[in-house]
């Protein structure tokens, strides 16, 4: 959005405005985008987070899965789980599409979203999505979700406080928790994120993740520790 954007500015002619309103855009808050995405940057490389090069680093920028795992992890716990397309009301045959947050709040996805738009309906109980929000209204007793956006299971999984392994059968008569989410056929581990979402893998797969968690959490540690002892140096 921001690259078309600076490209429609450097084009001129009027390309600027005549992009902002094709995409039903606002030009002075692209400005704002720009000047906090710089002040990001700078705030990074002091820090030494980025050094070299800056574009080195923008290589998967246009890589939505990427995109998306990266909002994933970084608006955690700020998800919900979709419960598909709900009647409006008992006589009233307008569906609205639903969702149960972190703190098993049901909530519904605001109408000017382009998520009720999207054909979410579930097959099966255990057969979901997962999604982000970026905020939670509540108009006279009704709570809405804004912003949203559709992700995968794996980086919440990395972002999670805590990661439980259990047997399948040891949970299975536990109350309160969230349904299964399924990420392979092969019935083997629970792997319990938060003590809200549970996803069923194969042990491998499982401990797979955890290592991968843990090695993320200690590389992110030793940088911020060793970016204070050059900063302070």
């Amino acid at each position: 959005m921001l690259q078309g954007w600076e490209a429609a500015k450097r084009a001129g002619g009027g390309a600027e405005r005549s992009y902002c309103s094709r995409n039903w855009l606002s030009s002075p808050t692209l400005h704002m985008m720009r000047g906090l995405k710089d002040q990001y940057q700078k705030e990074l490389q002091m820090r030494g987070l980025i050094p070299g090069d800056p574009r080195s680093y923008e290589v998967n920028s246009r890589n939505f899965k990427v995109v998306r795992a990266v909002l994933a992890m970084g608006f955690y716990p700020m998800v919900g789980r979709i419960l598909g397309r709900q009647q409006q009301g008992s006589g009233n045959n307008r569906e609205h599409q639903a969702l149960i947050t972190r703190n098993y709040d049901k909530a519904r996805v605001h109408p000017q979203s382009c998520l009720p738009k999207l054909s979410a309906g579930r097959t099966s109980e255990d057969d979901c999505l997962l999604c982000l929000y970026e905020e939670l209204t509540r108009i006279e007793t009704t709570l809405y979700v804004r912003d949203v956006t559709i992700v995968d299971p794996h980086p919440l999984i990395l972002a999670a406080s805590s990661l439980d392994k259990c047997e399948i059968p040891k949970l299975q008569e536990v109350e309160g928790m969230e349904p299964v989410q399924e990420l392979a056929m092969d019935d083997s581990v629970l792997l319990i994120m938060d003590q809200w979402l549970r996803f069923k893998m194969p042990d491998t797969l499982a401990q797979s993740l955890q290592v991968l968690r843990k090695r993320i959490q200690e590389a992110f540690a030793y940088r911020i520790h060793n970016s204070s002892k050059s900063n302070r140096s």
